[in-house]
């Protein structure tokens, strides 16, 4: 007997369905953009000519979604080939058929490694059932740097208790603040100009430098260059500002750092910069100081509440004599990995060779 509900392949035409279906469950769409979806099939297409799944049912409306993106990460002189889970939404009276859908992204061919950095608690369940380890929460930290007291104690108060009074409130930025004080954070916001720092006002062949001498390296680290950055980051309308500011000596760039504001939905929402990538030739202090300093600038010039760095711990551990960024400890780690090339499993451990930040995920992409 003909199944019902079908599955296949999703399609740019089907991008404003899929918009109108995961909107249902209050989901961000930002990555659903044809430009962006059809420069990604571009760059892909040697591997892949999708990115994702779609569940249609008898009248071909599109009743569940899951999106999938392909990237290359390089270990030494290896290349290996990981797939990205994004957005997974299936409508409540099809809900028993989502499991086809996790099934699609499992059991792609020729792929190393699968991921899913944005995973609830609830899809976490569901991946431990299929083999998927998930990441400790000291590896997938929130690093915060607090520009504006008030705000942020007041969205935290808000979390911890239902309805707190402005007096609470009041008492709970006070402790922030002294908190804040006392580990000496504000003294980051004394920040130095340095004019090795500039902005790039569009992501060219300057960037290639600090991605295509690195083959040796002994980390697992997604493949970078101009093209996937530009793709990334700079290819989405989206409510957010994507900014990208370079250190360069002696006329080379030796250090990028890529950042955005996302403007928060809903009562007591936060506006962040959000630090999306940033990497340097050399764990070199002064090139790391002086991109941060220069993200500390922007944000205070964007009147941002916070600047939140996800991950990242090499840098942060070179950061944290100067800034002292608050360390806050996810309830969850959201992020879920399982090794289909089990020779790369056994190579890798989290912390060492593999630092993960939301480039390792499609957190920075949404």
């Amino acid at each position: 007997m003909r199944n019902p509900v079908q599955i296949r392949e999703a399609r740019l035409t089907d991008v404003e369905a899929i918009r109108h279906l995961i909107s249902t469950f209050g989901m961000t769409s930002r990555n659903l953009n044809p430009k962006f979806l059809r420069r990604y099939l571009e760059l892909a297409s040697e591997q892949h000519s999708s990115f994702g799944w779609i569940l249609e049912n008898q009248n071909q409306d599109i009743v569940g979604v899951f999106l999938n993106f392909r990237t290359r990460y390089k270990m030494g002189a290896h290349e290996f080939r990981v797939a990205m889970a994004s957005t997974w939404a299936v409508l409540d009276e099809y809900r028993s058929q989502s499991l086809r859908l996790l099934s699609k992204f499992n059991n792609q061919a020729d792929i190393d490694l699968l991921v899913d950095g944005t995973a609830t608690k609830e899809v976490g369940l569901i991946l431990n059932k299929f083999r998927y380890k998930q990441a400790a929460s000291s590896n997938y930290l929130s690093h915060l740097w607090i520009i504006n007291v008030y705000p942020v104690a007041e969205s935290l108060a808000f979390k911890l208790l239902s309805r707190p009074s402005r007096v609470l409130t009041f008492l709970f930025a006070s402790l922030l603040f002294a908190y804040q004080s006392s580990l000496r954070l504000f003294d980051s916001f004394h920040f130095k100009k340095n004019n090795l720092v500039s902005e790039l006002q569009d992501v060219d062949c300057e960037l290639d430098d600090i991605f295509f001498d690195k083959n040796d390296s002994p980390l697992f680290s997604p493949v970078r260059n101009t093209d996937i950055i530009r793709w990334r980051f700079f290819m989405k309308d989206t409510v957010s500002q994507t900014r990208c500011f370079v250190f360069k000596r002696n006329k080379r760039v030796c250090g990028y750092l890529i950042c955005n504001k996302i403007i928060g939905e809903g009562a007591r929402a936060l506006t962040k910069l959000n630090i999306l990538d940033i990497q340097v030739l050399e764990n070199d202090k002064e090139i790391v100081r002086a991109l941060v300093d220069k993200a500390i600038e922007v944000a205070i010039e964007m009147n941002v509440d916070c600047i939140e760095m996800m991950g990242f711990s090499d840098y942060v551990d070179l950061l944290r004599f100067f800034s002292r960024p608050v360390r806050r400890k996810l309830n969850h780690s959201p992020f879920y990995f399982r090794f289909v090339n089990h020779d790369l499993e056994r190579k890798i451990r989290i912390g060492k060779n593999w630092i993960l930040s939301n480039y390792d995920s499609d957190a920075s992409i949404r």
